[in-house]
């Protein structure tokens, strides 16, 4: 399924980044034109969004585009709604704030019929990290789950019925189903449809495509969600 596919490959970046030695990338970007980290402005991801609540909110260009001058502050849980893209440039560093509360920690949706095109390169890498993180290789890598992490939604063909498989009930493993083929990222509102996957049986695509996650590093993801 689509969704634990790219839980899995967050997962193992996480574990490689947290692991390879001189983690310290103060000089983030450099090879590419990249200011040094400690001298990039902070810019808030919501002040590119339209606000969905005190929590959240939706970018409201059709392709938003991140770059390497500014540290992008992940303060909510930012979506990128269905027909929009999210761009991210090589080199280009965001921090998510840790709230230390389920019920408002941030995360990174991008829901189906949303892309988003993060194309790092192997000495300009993109990150995603703890807000609290210098990037000198001081944060501890005990340091983990401190923000949600990156949701991608896909309509791609899954095994969810909601009588095998639902409905969903918080903190019941297993239980994602909304209806039959569509299943919602475990901790969120079950009827936001922006946080729903999959599809109608007969409507499943398996040529969907999300977009490009390439040289990109999660770092200290997997806080726990309940709405």
């Amino acid at each position: 399924m689509k969704k634990q596919m790219f839980m899995a490959a967050a997962t193992i970046m996480a574990i490689v980044a947290a692991v390879l030695p001189g983690l310290a990338q103060t000089t983030l970007g450099a090879d590419c034109g990249c200011p040094p980290v400690g001298s990039r402005p902070n810019v808030n991801l919501s002040t590119l969004a339209v606000n969905g609540g005190a929590n959240d909110g939706s970018l409201t260009a059709n392709n938003t585009i991140l770059d390497c001058r500014k540290t992008w502050i992940l303060d909510k849980r930012i979506f990128v709604d269905t027909l929009k893209t999210l761009t991210i440039l090589p080199g280009t560093l965001v921090k998510a704030v840790s709230t230390g509360d389920p019920t408002t920690e941030v995360a990174l949706v991008v829901s189906r019929g949303a892309k988003i095109y993060a194309s790092g390169t192997a000495t300009c890498p993109i990150v995603f990290t703890a807000q609290a993180d210098p990037m000198d290789g001081s944060y501890a890598i005990g340091n983990i789950g401190k923000w949600g992490g990156i949701c991608i939604a896909g309509r791609a063909q899954n095994n969810l019925t909601l009588a095998g498989n639902g409905p969903f009930t918080p903190g019941a493993a297993g239980k994602l189903a909304v209806a039959d083929g569509i299943g919602v990222f475990e901790g969120f509102n079950v009827n936001n449809k922006r946080v729903q996957f999959g599809n109608p049986p007969a409507q499943f695509d398996n040529n969907d495509n999300s977009g490009v996650l390439r040289y990109v590093s999660i770092r200290y993801s997997g806080s726990i969600f309940a709405l």
